[in-house]
């Protein structure tokens, strides 16, 4: 009987696996821009998993973007992560589904709002790009938290 059982849960998994219901991707880094447009103010935050490190570049120029050949990208460093965090919340993420965000999510009847562009960047070397804009996935605080969680600020 106990090998009957064990033939049919290793079944199983083996079927989770190979339709892609369960999908584990590890993630390296999260990078975060954010327009708000009433204010007209841009922000840029990126958030180094694999180094345990919080960066950020903001301007007073309107849609200046930060210099890719200046140090660290243009992005000014401002925070060591605790490693101990880093790992939690990389499960935290998972947990909640960031993995599972669509492309965009859209309110069309905004007229004047917030817009965030989130890439999750994967140690496969593959990312994913989320727009957002006044329309959120439903575990849009589930995640919001958890990167407060880490870093002590709202990114997104």
């Amino acid at each position: 009987m106990k090998r009957i059982i064990c033939i049919i849960f290793i079944s199983v998994l083996l079927l989770f696996s190979l339709s892609g219901c369960y999908s584990y991707k590890e993630i390296d880094s999260i990078y975060v821009y954010k327009h708000e447009n009433y204010f007209n103010y841009d922000y840029e935050r990126f958030v180094d998993l694999k180094n345990c490190k919080l960066f950020m570049y903001s301007s007073e120029e309107t849609g200046k973007r930060r210099n890719i050949n200046e140090e660290n990208q243009g992005y000014k460093e401002i925070e060591d992560l605790d490693s101990v965090k880093v790992e939690q919340f990389k499960k935290d993420i998972s947990e909640h589904g960031i993995n599972s965000w669509e492309e965009s999510y859209y309110n069309d009847g905004t007229m004047d709002g917030v817009s965030i562009e989130i890439t999750i960047n994967y140690s496969d070397g593959t990312q994913k790009t989320t727009y957002v804009y006044y329309e959120y996935p439903d575990n849009w605080e589930a995640i919001r938290n958890d990167m407060f969680n880490l870093t002590g600020r709202y990114l997104i």
